[in-house]
């Protein structure tokens, strides 16, 4: 029920703040806002699949300070280098991951509520979307990357400013975290990249391209043996054969072209929507979409590419936020309606998930965060371990 309490109240907060434009005690609320959410995450027991991984690894293999060295930390390590270094850090502290998993939960939520305080005009809705679709993968899945994008976004400003020193050390912590933040050195350089009828046609473009190199996904894993560097490779052939990662069984053009209504479609409406009223606010936005959009793509035939366009999902929030603001000033009840339409895809693609049965262990997705269990109590659910001893089996 926690959950539910959450979005009424957010409700309530868009009605008063966002709708009427109340400001009296907005920043408290949005605040209070952000505590529950950092409560809700950082106080979390055994809620993720990931989770409860990185609980796992940081007692049983996470190394102290006294057994630092240049090899395991950076050379040898097949898991980040900054996230090694953090939870070595609090390992050596306070010897318990409920500190460290809190501390994640504090530092990401308190730069998403930031950033999206800063770049949209009804942040209320902003977290409601925030809650409805990236909660849940930044606070109880994808941690390491949840860093790595609240570091991205810290340094998003400078980005923006052409201040590219301090963005680049922003850059260098953020690939501390995740590699797919690799990505983030090259947007100084195309940052003027815009969604276009173009822009388009090369997702369409990318998606025949993708199946092609999709069928030798082993071949290309190979090259980076080649090249020395076998932990890419043996990455790579991992999530070739994995169930989650490898493949969906439908890769047909139907397939893609349901994807694109659902997932690609909402975002390139709010986007002309928000070009129109907002120009200001999101035009300089349009390359993080166009990589979104291109991540949604790929992951019709590469799940993995998930991870891709989760990275950057923020940035759709963005424009789906600042196109909303602009609803009651849009005189055609069709444009109006084509909104209402694209939000219902975006509640489908987002929440719908969770109420979907797993192809692999036949449970639904939200059986890994209902009910809710607290580090307080400990409390274990039955059919959640249920499903955790089904992954961790294999």
């Amino acid at each position: 029920m926690i959950y539910v309490f959450v979005v009424l109240g957010l409700f309530w907060f868009i009605y008063i703040y966002d709708y009427k434009g109340c400001r009296k005690d907005k920043l408290l609320w949005y605040n209070i806002m952000m505590i529950i959410f950092v409560v809700i995450a950082g106080f979390r027991y055994r809620l993720g699949i990931d989770t409860v991984n990185y609980e796992d690894e940081f007692y049983r293999e996470t190394l102290y300070f006294s057994e630092w060295n240049l090899s395991n930390i950076f050379l040898e390590a097949d898991t980040d280098s900054g996230y090694l270094m953090y939870t070595s850090l609090m390992k050596s502290l306070f010897g318990s991951w409920e500190v460290a998993q809190f501390l994640i939960a504090l530092f990401v939520n308190v730069v998403v509520f930031r950033f999206l305080y800063k770049n949209t005009i009804y942040p209320f809705v902003a977290i409601l979307l925030y809650f409805c679709s990236l909660y849940y993968d930044l606070n109880f899945e994808t941690l390491r990357q949840a860093l790595a994008l609240s570091f991205f976004l810290l340094g998003y400003k400078y980005l923006m400013e052409n201040k590219y020193l301090k963005y680049y050390i922003f850059v260098i912590l953020s690939i501390l975290f995740h590699k797919v933040a690799l990505l983030t050195l090259f947007f100084p350089f195309i940052k003027t990249l815009k969604v276009n009828v173009c822009a388009v046609v090369f997702l369409i473009f990318s998606f025949f391209f993708i199946e092609i190199i999709n069928d030798s996904f082993p071949e290309v894993a190979m090259l980076f043996s080649f090249l020395k560097m076998d932990l890419v490779e043996e990455k790579l052939l991992g999530y070739a054969g994995s169930e989650i990662f490898g493949g969906f069984v439908d890769r047909s053009v139907l397939n893609f072209i349901n994807i694109f209504i659902v997932s690609i479609f909402p975002y390139l409406v709010f986007a002309c929507i928000d070009k129109r009223y907002n120009l200001e606010i999101s035009s300089k936005n349009d390359f993080l979409l166009f990589l979104y959009l291109l991540g949604v793509v790929l992951t019709t035939s590469v799940p993995i590419f998930y991870r891709l366009s989760q990275f950057f999902l923020i940035f759709p929030i963005v424009y789906m936020t600042n196109a909303f603001s602009s609803f009651f000033r849009i005189k055609s009840q069709g444009v109006k309606c084509l909104m209402l339409i694209c939000c219902i895809f975006f509640l489908y693609a987002h929440v719908g998930r969770f109420f979907r049965l797993s192809p692999d262990s036949g449970e639904r997705l939200l059986v890994r965060v209902y009910p809710y269990s607290n580090v307080f109590t400990k409390e274990k659910d039955t059919e959640r371990e249920k499903v955790y001893n089904f992954y961790f089996s294999r």
